[in-house]
């Protein structure tokens, strides 16, 4: 009579197998993989959205700014025209230009919207 111990501590699993796993094997590789989809996901949400607004702002400034400059350029090329081809002295060039200046701050003037007042 042998007074061995049995490797395993179960009497009803035989010697040498090894005790099922609660956890299984590929544990890690589906943890990374779903921690990379909620990542993924979050950056779908958040960073894409915020990178889509600053480049219509990088859009917009850098429209505002050919905008401004050919309007400037405009300006200065009809004075030169004004100086060059109306009749009469360099001062008339600049009363017309002042004239449609006063013409556009009339038109805006009018179209202006008055704050709302406090009734009370």
């Amino acid at each position: 009579m042998s007074l061995a111990v049995p490797e395993s501590s179960d009497p009803f699993r035989p010697a040498g197998e090894e005790p099922p796993s609660l956890i299984p094997d590929h544990w890690i590789e589906d943890s990374t993989a779903k921690l990379e989809s909620i990542a993924g996901m979050a950056r779908h949400l958040t960073a894409r959205p915020v990178l889509k607004v600053a480049a219509w702002l990088v859009y917009g400034l850098v429209l505002a700014f050919c905008v401004l400059s050919a309007v400037v350029l405009l300006l200065v090329a009809l004075v030169r025209m004004l100086d060059a081809y109306a009749p009469g002295p360099l001062w008339a060039g600049y009363l017309v230009t002042g004239l449609v200046f006063i013409a556009g701050g009339l038109v805006c003037w009018r179209l202006r919207r008055s704050p709302a007042t406090d009734v009370s």
